[in-house]
């Protein structure tokens, strides 16, 4: 474990900045990839990779439930609808494409973040005449509408994870999961009752060590024995 960042935010989904600043204080050096979850795909996130120039690997929802075969079993879900990145557009399960339509901002409900930008695509002349639009839309709807969130920064980011090079890298990522199992189910840190943020980082410190010292002393004994 090379960082710790407490904070007092309801989520984490805008602390990788933070705790990638730590981490590469720590460790002196600036690393080229940065893999994070999903909940990184923001436009805070990006814009600090591209500061630092650092190549970032954070899937999309869709990207990350492909990945483990949770895809939403209605096949006129938006799962199934394929994005066209040349033609800036959505492939329907019916070959049809629905085309980009409009941007619009929608600010943030809180107001030190960036508005979030939102991005419609339809075809109601292709909806119009499809046979499955009562499988695809409601009894409301007249034609079928994707929304998407993101910048420019996103989409190219969305069409890097396409590739499986990148694919391959953010594989590696799966062995950073097991610390979090360990503190939670062996230190149970979840249970430590510590006032203040201070101490609370203290004690997480004090936990991190414990950690590192038990995988560094693993290590040798695997060594040793070897």
């Amino acid at each position: 474990m090379c960082a710790i960042n407490v904070t007092q935010n309801p989520t984490d989904h805008y602390e990788l900045p933070p705790i990638a600043e730590r981490a590469i204080r720590n460790i002196q050096t600036t690393p080229k990839y940065i893999s994070a979850d999903t909940i990184y795909l923001n436009q805070i996130s990006l814009s600090y990779l591209a500061d630092k120039k650092i190549d970032g690997l954070i899937p999309t929802r869709k990207q990350s439930k492909e990945k483990i075969g949770k895809l939403n079993e209605n096949p006129y879900h938006k799962d199934h609808f394929d994005y066209d990145y040349e033609l800036d557009a959505f492939k329907c399960p019916e070959g049809n494409y629905l085309h980009f339509f409009a941007k619009y901002l929608e600010p943030h409900k809180d107001p030190e973040k960036p508005d979030k930008i939102k991005r419609l695509y339809n075809n109601y002349e292709a909806c119009k005449n499809c046979s499955a639009r009562n499988k695809c839309c409601s009894n409301s709807q007249t034609h079928r509408t994707i929304t998407e969130y993101g910048s420019e920064m996103q989409k190219a980011m969305n069409h890097k994870m396409e590739k499986q090079e990148y694919k391959d890298e953010y594989a590696k990522r799966s062995s950073v999961e097991g610390p979090f199992g360990i503190l939670k189910e062996q230190f149970q840190i979840e249970k430590e009752v510590v006032i203040g943020m201070t101490r609370t980082e203290e004690r997480l410190y004090l936990d991190a060590l414990a950690y590192n010292l038990s995988i560094l002393f693993a290590y040798r004994v695997v060594f040793i024995q070897f």
